[in-house]
């Protein structure tokens, strides 16, 4: 498609072949909502160490009480104690999902490992991260992010894919340029500065890009 790079603080796009302007990210989604839940963090707005019981039992009352046990940074870390990865729009039939909400289907699978145990990787964290994002800054994920990191960028046509109920998938669907995707890469490198202003701490991005779980041979299965 195209390859975008900034060098010496110049933009360079050379597309290879004939290619959409925006193209879905997969989960390179995930680092990107992540810094979202930085700026929050941040702010004072939350922390981290919150349980996800606390977040969600007043709207999902039937919510299983393990998971007082799992903390944002597990969700962030895919250490909440699941089983196996779900909630993958990029490979599942959503049509095959037992309800429309996917938020009740990622809390309906209770934790069965102590969290911060077990590596395992999966989409459903990263949904639970957009909402969590929606409901303490008030707005979508992708609104939030529009007014947080996609203008200071100067990001243009940046779009997230939806559930059927409205709300940004988090952990993948992120449609993006690849010179803003090179734009993102800069701030990080640049400590969380972008042309002078400030998006996300730079103690966030030691956190992000630092080592949170030693994987042994079996994480992955």
């Amino acid at each position: 498609y195209s390859i975008s790079q900034i060098k010496d603080g110049k933009e360079h796009t050379e597309k290879l072949v004939p290619a959409n302007d925006c193209n879905d990210i997969y989960s390179v989604s995930k680092s990107i909502t992540s810094t979202a839940l930085g700026i929050l963090s941040d702010r004072g707005i939350i922390s981290i160490d919150k349980d996800i019981y606390s977040i969600f039992s007043e709207d999902y009352p039937e919510i299983n009480k393990d998971w007082k046990k799992v903390t944002i940074k597990n969700v962030l870390t895919h250490t909440t104690g699941i089983e196996q990865g779900f909630l993958d729009i990029d490979t599942e039939d959503i049509r095959e999902y037992k309800c429309n909400d996917f938020l009740k289907i990622a809390l309906d699978h209770i934790p069965t490992i102590e969290p911060g145990i077990k590596f395992v990787y999966s989409d459903s964290n990263y949904y639970i991260i957009s909402r969590i994002i929606e409901k303490y800054s008030g707005m979508d994920l992708e609104a939030f992010l529009t007014k947080e990191i996609f203008q200071p960028l100067q990001f243009q046509g940046a779009a997230f894919a939806k559930c059927p109920m409205g709300h940004s998938m988090g952990a993948t669907g992120l449609f993006l340029r690849t010179i803003d995707m090179a734009r993102f890469g800069k701030m990080c490198l640049d400590k969380g500065v972008y042309k002078g202003k400030r998006i996300v701490s730079d103690e966030w991005l030691n956190i992000a890009t630092s080592e949170q779980v030693r994987l042994s041979p079996d994480s992955f299965r």
